[in-house]
């Protein structure tokens, strides 16, 4: 017998002759196979969007650098150095600045501490993301 006469099987790669009409291992069609993974690979693509979706409804984006991040970075303006120096020297000035410096405290992100943090499953993210 000529090798031509014969396919693989391409889900349990065995050979079997090209008028069988199906696998007589796996009894599967090469159509109905092509079909199967077609719809796996949607079903999977499905699930990843699910998945991409779930991360980014509690996610963070930052519009300056481009990262998402899911917990962001407080940050304190002034400088504890100063304060500590004030609060050695002068007792007013120094209630002063710390009160100063605990109300101006902001989430930022966490790689460039820029103040431009949205939520990731807004629209303009989403639109910057893809």
């Amino acid at each position: 017998m000529a090798e031509n006469n014969y396919i693989n099987c391409p889900k349990c790669k065995r050979k079997y002759h090209v008028k069988a009409e199906r696998c007589p291992t796996c009894n599967i069609t090469p159509e109905e196979y092509a079909a199967q993974k077609a719809i796996a690979k949607k079903k999977a693509e499905q699930k990843a969007i699910k998945k991409e979706a779930r991360t980014l409804r509690n996610s963070l984006y930052c519009t300056a650098c481009g990262s998402v991040f899911k917990t962001p970075k407080t940050v304190t303006r002034g400088s504890i150095i100063i304060e500590i120096i004030l609060w050695l020297c002068f007792l007013v000035p120094g209630l002063i600045y710390s009160i100063w410096r605990m109300t101006t405290r902001y989430k930022a992100c966490p790689n460039c501490k820029s103040l431009t943090v949205i939520p990731a499953d807004s629209p303009i993210a989403k639109k910057a993301l893809n």
